[in-house]
């Protein structure tokens, strides 16, 4: 699969920077492109709106997946993979890292150009596509 890693920030008015984007922009960016998916959900570590924690028993839909994501103001790390209804492995996954950036991994052109569409520090990651198992 190839990575890419996206990096796009805000300054506060204190000085320091954090993302400026969360976990439901990247799924927005890739909206149109995975109608039918279902999401496998882990290692989630994030910051919600509402009281009850998450629980992630089985795939979720794109409904589901982007009610969580709209109920939390912090993803700050997740890992979050797309499997085609008829498909057994992954064709595209989403990573939180430590809340310092996301990436998104996948073998589809469409999914890579619309997130670099989307974002404006979007770089390459070889190290990424090496190293995370999918």
């Amino acid at each position: 699969m190839h990575a890419v890693t996206i990096h796009d920030l805000r300054t506060s008015d204190q000085g320091g920077s954090f993302l400026a984007f969360d976990l439901i922009d990247v799924l927005r960016a890739i909206e149109s492109l995975v109608d039918g998916a279902l999401w496998e959900v882990s290692k989630v570590w994030c910051i919600r709106r509402g009281d009850e924690e998450p629980v992630f028993e089985n795939r979720l839909d794109w409904s589901q997946l982007t009610a969580f994501a709209e109920d939390c103001s912090q993803v700050i790390d997740g890992e979050f993979r797309a499997f085609r209804s008829d498909g057994a492995e992954p064709w595209l996954a989403i990573v939180a890292d430590d809340s310092t950036y996301y990436v998104v991994l996948t073998d589809d052109y469409q999914a890579m150009q619309a997130i670099r569409d989307c974002f404006n520090d979007v770089r390459d990651s070889d190290e990424w596509a090496a190293n995370f198992s999918v």
